[in-house]
């Protein structure tokens, strides 16, 4: 839970120093310390699903620009 709140803080423009001093705590005390915490990132983020995430947002952003290429021509 404390990586969503991570995710959320850093969407939402937050300092990164402020994140990890209101985050810092609770991973430590969830994960047993920092570098768990790393980690477990570590194991979650296999080089397939970043390939597989890479492809995703490309593929998404190639669809977003065909969009409004188009939007832009029939102006």
């Amino acid at each position: 839970m404390q990586f969503t709140d991570i995710a959320t803080s850093m969407a939402g423009g937050i300092p990164l120093y402020r994140i990890a001093i209101q985050q810092g705590g609770q991973i430590r005390d969830s994960f047993g310390g920092i570098g768990e915490a790393l980690k477990a990132m570590g194991r979650l983020l296999t080089p397939t699903k970043l390939l597989l995430g890479g492809v995703a947002t490309a593929l998404a952003g190639i669809g977003m620009a065909y969009y409004r290429g188009a939007q832009e021509s029939r102006r």
